[in-house]
């Protein structure tokens, strides 16, 4: 495809992203998984990472860079930050490339509903996906394209949970290859270390 058929296919999938959005819940939680109702972004955010970390620990993965529970506390410590999002609302936390469906070069559907949960619209896979920062046609197509320090700080907190998932969920399938899948391992641990940068800075000012 060419560069400006892929623009335009992230482009629609930040105005798709932002139609899922547009529907409201009174909680945060999974939809139909009652005990993961929480009446806050940070105790739902902090769930989340606690499974993780409890599937972890069960199945000995190692977390790169940081224990169990120095995670915990970190993610804790956001709470503040996290709690300014306060109007959840269904969000697509998986929408990397193979979940996106093309058709003649042009943007066709998405798939894989599994990871849709009412929480943070910056929960939102393209938000905290992998790479530097969001992909600028996505954001324009979203129509979010500037962020305050809050919003900042929890787009980095998603990092790390995205990331978080990815280790858990190598060291479960345990891959032929031990490898495979290994770079989410860096990834790991440079998006902590940005976690606590960032809320050092935040502590600072």
């Amino acid at each position: 495809m060419t560069e400006e058929q892929l623009h335009s296919i992230h482009r629609q999938v930040g105005v798709v992203t932002r139609k899922i959005c547009g529907i409201p819940e009174h909680t945060f939680g999974i939809p139909l998984i009652p005990e993961s109702q929480c009446s806050c972004n940070s105790a739902f955010v902090y769930l989340l990472f606690d499974w993780l970390l409890q599937d972890a620990e069960e199945e000995h993965i190692p977390i790169p860079y940081i224990e169990p529970d120095g995670l915990r506390a970190l993610v804790k410590a956001c709470a503040e930050e996290l709690d300014t999002a306060q109007a959840p609302v269904l969000v697509h936390t998986d929408t990397w490339a193979g979940n996106v469906m093309v058709q003649s070069g042009a943007f066709a559907g998405m798939v894989d509903f599994a990871a849709l949960y009412y929480g943070d619209f910056l929960m939102s896979h393209d938000f905290h996906d992998f790479g530097e920062k969001s992909d600028p046609y996505f954001l324009e197509g979203f129509g979010k394209t500037s962020f305050d320090v809050h919003e900042r700080i929890r787009i980095q907190v998603y990092r790390v949970w995205q990331r978080l998932g990815m280790v858990v969920e190598r060291g479960f399938r345990k891959y032929e290859d031990p490898d495979l899948y290994a770079w989410v391992l860096p990834e790991m641990e440079q998006e902590v270390r940005r976690l606590e940068q960032m809320m050092n800075q935040a502590a600072l000012k």
